[in-house]
C-alpha cells in the first residue's frame, strides 16, 4: 500500500508556513488549504494519508502557546482527512482510502517520566478517534520507552471503546540506519512491539531512503507483522530544502521493494505529491513483502 508524503514541508513550499509556525494550526486557521493537501496525495495515488497532527499534543502545542488545543485540533484535522478520503473512496469504491492518525514525538520529553506524557498522548490520540481515523500511526519515534507511553494511551482508548485500533510503529534512525536518535537499537526496537499485535512497524524521516536501508533489511527479516517505510527526500541543504527529485526518491523506494522488505511505502519530509505519484507508478508490479 502506498501511503502520503510530507505535510510541514509542502506546506511551507507552497508559501502556507514561515519559520517557526505550527503547521497543525493549519487545520483550524486553514482547513480548505490542508484539504487541498490531502487531496493533491490523493490524487497522486496514496491509499493512506496522514492526519495533520504532528506536534498535536498538549506539551508540543505549548510551545506556540496553544496547549489547550490538542483534543480539538487532532479531532479537526482528522476529520478534514477523513472527508477527502471518503470522497476518494466514493469514487473508487473496490480501492477504499484510510486514514491515519500522525502521533509525533513529544517535545522536551528528556525532562519527564515515560508515565508523565501518557495523558498528553491520550487527549490527541481521543481526538483523532472522535475525527474517525482508521489508524494511529505513531511516528518519528526516536525513544522506545516514550512511544510505549503512546502504545498504552492508545489501549487505554481501545478499553473504553471496546474495539481495537489498528497501530502503526515507526522509528527515526541514524546515518548508519542501526539505532533510533536514543541510542536503543533496531532490535531493540523491534523487540519492543514485536508481541503487541500491531498493523505494522518501520522507520520514517531518518536521513533519507539509503541510510534507512540496514534497518528496513533487520525488519523484514524478523519481523512477523507489515513492515513500512516513508524516509525523507535524502538531508535537508543549507536553504532548508530538500534536493532529492521524485525520481531519485522513487528509485531508492523501488530499491525495497525489490529486495522484498516492505508492505507500507510513502515518504516524510521533503516529499511531495510527485514523489508519491512516481513510487505510484511503479508500485503495481511489486508484490507486498509476504508475513511470515
Amino acid at each position: 500500500m502506498l501511503a502520503d508524503g510530507a505535510m510541514a514541508t509542502f506546506a511551507k513550499q507552497s508559501g502556507l508556513l514561515s519559520d517557526g509556525d505550527c503547521c497543525d494550526m493549519l487545520s483550524l486557521t486553514r482547513p480548505e488549504s490542508v484539504s487541498h493537501i490531502h487531496r493533491y496525495y490523493l490524487a497522486a495515488g496514496a491509499d493512506i494519508i496522514k492526519t495533520n497532527t504532528f506536534n498535536a499534543n498538549r506539551i508540543s502545542l505549548a510551545r506556540y502557546g496553544q496547549g489547550t488545543l490538542a483534543y480539538e485540533l487532532s479531532r479537526a484535522s482528522a476529520l478534514l482527512a477523513r472527508r477527502e478520503a471518503d470522497i476518494f473512496t466514493q469514487k473508487t469504491p473496490a480501492r477504499p482510502r484510510f486514514v491515519s492518525g500522525s502521533v509525533g514525538p513529544i517535545v522536551a520529553t528528556g525532562q519527564l517520566p515515560a508515565e508523565d506524557v501518557v495523558e498528553p498522548y491520550s487527549d490527541a490520540i481521543e481526538g483523532l478517534l472522535d475525527g474517525g481515523c482508521d489508524i494511529i500511526l505513531v511516528e518519528s519515534i526516536m525513544s522506545v520507552e516514550i512511544a510505549r507511553s503512546a502504545l498504552v494511551a492508545v489501549r487505554i482508548h481501545e478499553k473504553q471503546r471496546g474495539e481495537r485500533v489498528p497501530i502503526i510503529m515507526s522509528a527515526t534512525v541514524d546515518c548508519a540506519g542501526r539505532k533510533l536518535l536514543s541510542g536503543e537499537t533496531i532490535e531493540e526496537f523491534y523487540a519492543a512491539f514485536a508481541d503487541e499485535g500491531l498493523l505494522a512497524i518501520g522507520v520514517n524521516c531518518s536521513y533519507g531512503a539509503q541510510q534507512t536501508f540496514p534497518a528496513l533489511e533487520y525488519l523484514s527479516s524478523v519481523s512477523r507483522i507489515r513492515v513500512l517505510a516513508m524516509p525523507n527526500a535524502g538531508l535537508p541543504n543549507a536553504g532548508g530544502g530538500y534536493d532529492e527529485t521524485p525520481e531519485i526518491f522513487a528509485s531508492r523506494m523501488i530499491r525495497f521493494m525489490d529486495a522484498g522488505f516492505v508492505n507500507i511505502v510513502g515518504g516524510c519530509c521533503g516529499t511531495g505529491p510527485e514523489h508519491i505519484s512516481k513510487i505510484a507508478k511503479a508500485i503495481e508490479k511489486y508484490p507486498p513483502r509476504p508475513l511470515p
